[in-house]
């Protein structure tokens, strides 16, 4: 999907502030002049995402990763058939080409910051409650089998 966005990127409203993201920094004169080539690696990414009007990208696990914090996430790449995708697609806002046309779903992306933050912290808080910490349950797992091994 290397250059899906420039596919879309005259349907992103002229309003929006657009931050990229390229692996082929020497493409950038392809894009608008206004959007904001970021310059890898970015120390906060997730921070920087979390507080996004939404993400699209070509990439898989960045769209994942953005709509489990409760952003909207539009994946332009072909694999959007993964059970990955499908499980994240059931609980947060992740579309694809399949599930939602780019043009109406950028249309729709939230332009109220407080009522978006409420959106964001109500599927966390689902997520907590839905599913189980895998790091706490990797530790716990680990502790086990060291407390039986001590005895």
């Amino acid at each position: 999907a290397s250059g899906a966005i420039l596919g879309i990127q005259d349907l992103i409203p002229k309003d929006k502030k657009v931050l990229f993201s390229l692996e082929e920094k020497d493409k950038c004169h392809l894009y608008p002049q206004d959007w904001i080539l970021l310059q890898e690696p970015i120390e906060d990414i997730h921070s920087l995402i979390y507080y996004s009007a939404g993400l699209v990208s070509s990439g898989d696990s960045m769209a994942r990763e953005a709509a489990l914090l409760g952003v909207p996430a539009y994946y332009l790449g072909i694999r959007y058939d993964m059970p990955a995708n499908a499980a994240v697609a059931k609980v947060a806002n992740l579309h694809n080409q399949k599930t939602a046309d780019f043009a109406t779903w950028v249309k729709n992306l939230e332009v109220d910051d407080k009522e978006a933050e409420q959106k964001q912290l109500a599927l966390r808080q689902r997520i907590d409650e839905e599913f189980i910490d895998i790091n706490a349950y990797m530790l716990e797992l680990v502790e086990n089998v060291r407390n039986n091994n001590k005895r």
